[in-house]
């Protein structure tokens, strides 16, 4: 039986469930905040350990789960930003509006809308988190 000292894969607030037409999906459990962070989604690899993987990154439990949407309730924000590369790429997710209990979380799989995050409580930019 598990305990609170043992790993879970998902964080309190989520759990995965089945979608129809897209697997599974990632769903809270409680209400989010706009503005609230979520976690870490993405890790990028570096060229050797993307050799051997035959990928550029990989995928944490949350961003294995997350689903596509034209409409999303969250953002996908990579850090560091262009020119801090050498420490490698680390990708975010942040909700971008209220999420009530129940709902599927979704993101835009493509990148280009950052320019909209400060519109709904999240950050515009992951580099003042790290100064």
């Amino acid at each position: 039986m598990f305990t609170k000292k043992h790993y879970t894969a998902l964080p309190s607030w989520a759990e995965a469930k089945q979608v129809e037409g897209k697997g599974h999906g990632l769903f809270t459990n409680t209400d989010i905040a706009a503005g609230s962070y979520l976690g870490i989604t993405h890790l990028a690899l570096g060229p050797e350990q993307s050799k051997a993987m035959k990928r550029n990154y990989v995928r944490t439990p949350l961003g294995g789960f997350i689903n596509h949407s034209e409409t999303p309730n969250c953002a996908l924000l990579r850090h560091p930003e262009s020119g801090k590369e050498e420490l490698g790429w680390v990708t975010h997710m942040w909700a971008i509006i209220p999420i009530k209990k129940g709902t599927e979380l979704t993101c835009f799989y493509t990148d280009g809308y950052e320019d909209i995050i400060d519109n709904f409580g999240g950050p515009r930019s992951l580099s003042s988190l790290w100064r």
